[in-house]
C-alpha cells in the first residue's frame, strides 16, 4: 500500500532522531564508564565493575554501526574485547587482581574517556538517494522505527560482600535488567543523578545497610522504587524496623530468584499505574473545570473534561477512565441518573463514579448512601488526595476482576475483549496489528518431573519476561493453563516475529530450580495479523494454527500465519 511507503525525509528524519537519542544514551553511558572504573580497584569488587563495564562497552558496540558512528563501534569492542578474559574468569582465579590492574592502565581508562571524541566528531547521517531504500549494513543490528526496543529496568544491587552480590546479578541480568552493584550506598546518588526523572529504578539492598539508605532519603525521589531488602536471618525487630522504613520488601538468601522478579515487577507495575491515573470529569460549569483540570494535571494524572452529558458514552470507550467524577447536576440532566446511565451498558457496569457536591443537601439521600460523594470546598490539595486514594482503590478492584491470580495478566475474556476491540480499530483505520498465542513446550511433562510448585514458578517467570520485554501499549493475557495471547497494536507480523524471538531466546535461558535440580523451559508462538481477518476470532484460530505448526516442525520457535499455507 502507497500510505506504508516511507519517504526519503521521512526516512531521514527517524533514523536521524534514533541517533539522536542512542547518542544521549551513549553519553550517560559513558559517564557511568568513568564512575565504574576511576577507582581502579583490583579486587573482587573491582572485577565486579570491570563486568559491568564490559556489558555497556558491549552494547555501544552492538549499536554504534547501526547510525552510522562505526569509529565509536570499533574502538568500544575492542575496548570489550581486553576486559573481556577477565569477565569471563571464575572469580577466584588467581592472578585475577593483577590481571585487572594490568588492564585498568593508563592508556586504557584514556581511551575510555576518549570515546566520547568519537560522538562529537561524528558526521551528520547521509542523505538517503530518494531511489534506494535504507539498508544497514550486514554487520549493524537493525533499526527498529515502528515496535521500538524496551529498555530495560534498572536494578541497583547495594551489598558490600561481593561473594553474594556477584551471582546474584548474574541471576536479574538473565531476568532481562540492567544491574549496576555498588558496595557503598552513596553511589546511588551519582547513578539517580544521571538518570531522567520518569526512569524507574528498583533498589535491592542488604539489610546491613538500611540506615545508611534512609540517610539517603531515596523515598523523596519519584522514580526510586521502595527498596527491597536481603537478609541472612529473621527476627520480628528486623521486619518492623523495614517497614517503618518503607520497604518495599524483604528476601531471606538464599534469595528465591524468581519470588524476588515477581516483587520488582509488582512494584513497576504500581508505579506504572499510578502514573497513569485517568479521570474523567463531567461539569458544566467551564471555570471550575478547568481548574479542577489543571490541579489534578498537576498530581500526574490524565484528566478528560467533558461539558456536555450527550458525549459521556461517546468518550468512555477512547478514554478508559479510572475513575468517573460528576457533579451533582450537569446542565438539566441528573448526576445519579447519568451514572445510572453509563451503568446499563455491561461494559461500563463497575465502573467508580465519584460526586461531587457543594455540600450534603445537595444530592438525594439515597445516592449518598450507595455512591462515592467528595464534598465541597475542597481545597487543591484534598481534592488530588480524595482522587489519587479513588484512582488506586480502583485500580486494584479492576485488577481482582480482571488479573489472573498467578501471572498478574489479564484473565481469558479479558484479553478476548481487548482482541475484539483492536480488531475493529484496524479494520475501522487501516492500521495494522498483531496477535499471538504462546505456549509452553512440555508443560505437562514438566509439571510431572519438577511439581506443580515449579510449573507455576515457570509461568510466573514468562509473565515477567513478558512485561519486561513488550511495550506498555501490549496487552499481554493467561490465555488457559500455561497459553497465553499478546496483543501488539501498530505492529506488523514480521516486527512481532523478531520481538518474539528474543523473547523466546532469552526465556530459553532462565534458569528454573526444583529442590537440588535445575531446569530450563521453553516456549512456542503463533502469529497473524489482525486486519487479515473478519472477525477477532478468526485471527486467534489463525494464530493457534500457525503455533500447532510450529509445535510440529520446530519447538521453541515463533510461526507466522499466512494466507498461501
Amino acid at each position: 500500500m502507497d500510505g506504508d511507503i516511507l519517504s526519503a525525509p521521512d526516512v531521514q528524519g527517524r533514523l536521524q532522531a534514533l541517533k539522536t537519542r542512542f547518542a544521549a544514551r551513549v553519553k550517560g553511558e559513558l559517564e557511568e564508564l568513568q564512575r565504574l572504573l576511576s577507582p581502579r580497584q583490583a579486587d573482587a569488587a573491582g572485577i565486579q565493575r570491570a563486568r559491568e563495564a564490559y556489558e555497556i562497552l558491549h552494547r555501544i558496540a552492538g549499536g554504534a554501526g547501526t547510525f552510522g558512528l562505526r569509529a565509536l563501534g570499533d574502538e568500544a569492542r575492542d575496548l570489550e574485547g581486553r576486559l573481556q578474559p577477565l569477565v569471563e574468569a571464575d572469580i577466584a582465579s588467581p592472578g585475577l587482581s593483577d590481571r585487572l590492574r594490568q588492564t585498568l592502565d593508563d592508556a586504557f581508562l584514556a581511551r575510555i574517556h576518549g570515546l566520547g571524541d568519537f560522538l562529537e566528531s561524528a558526521s551528520p547521517l547521509a542523505a538517503v538517494d530518494p531511489r534506494e531504500p535504507y539498508l544497514p549494513d550486514d554487520d549493524d543490528e537493525p533499526v527498529a522505527t515502528d515496535i521500538p526496543q524496551v529498555s530495560p529496568t534498572r536494578v541497583i544491587l547495594a551489598d558490600p560482600d561481593v561473594a553474594q552480590a556477584s551471582p546474584l546479578a548474574s541471576r536479574l541480568q538473565e531476568h532481562g535488567y540492567h544491574v549496576q552493584w555498588v558496595q557503598n550506598p552513596v553511589e546511588i546518588q551519582a547513578i539517580r543523578a544521571g538518570l531522567p526523572e520518569d526512569v524507574p529504578v528498583a533498589v535491592v539492598a542488604d539489610a546491613t545497610l538500611q540506615a545508611q539508605l534512609d540517610d539517603l532519603e531515596l523515598t523523596g525521589s519519584p522514580n526510586i522504587l521502595p527498596v527491597i531488602y536481603l537478609a541472612g536471618s529473621d527476627s520480628f525487630e528486623l521486619r518492623y524496623r523495614l517497614a517503618e522504613s518503607g520497604a518495599g520488601g524483604l528476601f531471606l538468601r538464599p534469595v528465591d530468584i524468581p519470588s524476588l522478579v515477581d516483587r520488582i515487577e509488582a512494584a513497576l507495575s504500581e508505579y506504572q499505574s499510578a502514573r497513569r491515573s485517568r479521570v474523567m470529569l463531567v461539569d458544566d460549569d467551564r471555570a471550575r473545570v478547568m481548574h479542577a483540570q489543571a490541579v489534578l494535571a498537576s498530581a500526574g494524572m490524565d484528566v478528560r473534561v467533558v461539558v456536555e452529558p450527550a458525549e459521556i458514552l461517546a468518550q468512555l470507550p477512547a478514554f478508559r477512565p479510572d475513575v468517573l467524577l460528576l457533579e451533582h447536576r450537569v446542565g438539566p440532566c441528573s448526576g445519579p441518573v447519568l451514572a445510572r446511565m453509563v451503568r446499563l451498558q455491561p461494559e461500563w457496569r463497575d465502573m467508580p463514579v465519584v460526586f461531587l457536591t457543594a455540600g450534603p443537601g445537595d444530592i438525594d439521600q439515597d445516592a449518598l448512601d450507595t455512591e462515592d460523594v467528595l464534598t465541597g470546598p475542597l481545597t487543591d490539595r484534598s481534592l488530588i488526595a480524595a482522587v489519587r486514594s479513588r484512582c488506586y482503590r480502583a485500580r486494584q478492584l479492576s485488577r481482582q476482576l480482571s488479573r489472573d491470580r498467578l501471572s498478574g495478566t489479564l484473565v481469558a475474556s479479558r484479553i478476548r475483549q481487548a482482541v475484539a476491540r483492536e480488531h475493529a480499530q484496524v479494520r475501522r483505520h487501516g492500521r495494522r496489528s498483531v496477535v499471538a498465542i504462546l505456549d509452553l513446550d512440555d508443560f505437562r511433562q514438566l509439571n510431572r518431573d519438577y511439581g506443580h510448585a515449579a510449573g507455576d514458578t515457570v509461568i510466573r517467570s514468562l509473565a515477567d519476561v513478558l512485561r519486561q520485554r513488550l511495550r506498555s501499549s501490549d496487552l499481554i493475557g493467561r490465555y488457559g493453563g500455561e497459553e497465553f495471547v499478546v496483543l501488539l497494536p501498530d505492529c506488523t507480523d514480521e516486527q512481532a516475529r523478531g520481538v518474539f524471538e528474543a523473547i523466546c531466546r532469552q526465556f530459553a535461558g532462565l534458569a528454573f530450580q526444583s529442590g537440588i535440580r535445575a531446569f530450563h523451559a521453553t516456549l512456542s508462538v503463533g502469529l497473524a495479523e489482525l486486519g487479515a481477518f473478519p472477525s477477532a476470532d478468526a485471527a486467534l484460530a489463525a494464530a493457534d494454527d500457525a503455533l500447532a505448526e510450529r509445535k510440529q516442525e520446530d519447538r521453541e520457535s515463533v510461526g507466522v500465519w499466512r494466507a498461501d499455507e
